[in-house]
């Protein structure tokens, strides 16, 4: 089962998402990305055909890396976002600070 990651910047003009496709299937994150420096990440979804195999841990984790490396900062709009952040506090340190009463 082959997964792939892109992020699909160009999808309905200001909102942008990540994207991990699978059999077939797409799962994703809607994000706004405000002046390259904050992502807001608003929206998680996983088709019901994806799930029990842990591909909506798998797309957050790859997200969070992924604006890690461009040392964009996080505001987790999104409650699966802001839950995973909460369980993995490894990422605690990407949410803008203003926005950390988000993961506590």
């Amino acid at each position: 089962m082959e997964h792939t990651f892109i992020n699909n910047d160009n999808w309905q003009g200001a909102k942008k998402r990540y994207e991990l496709h699978v059999d077939g299937n797409i799962a994703f994150v809607e994000y706004f990305l405000i002046k390259n420096e904050k992502a807001y990440l608003v929206h998680t979804e996983v088709p019901k055909e994806l799930s029990g195999m842990k591909i909506g841990f798998e797309l957050v984790q790859k997200v969070l890396d992924d604006l890690a490396d461009k040392n964009i900062q996080v505001v987790p709009i999104c409650p699966f976002v802001a839950a995973f952040i909460k369980r993995h506090k490894e990422y605690a340190n990407l949410v803008s600070p203003e926005f950390k009463y988000m993961i506590q």
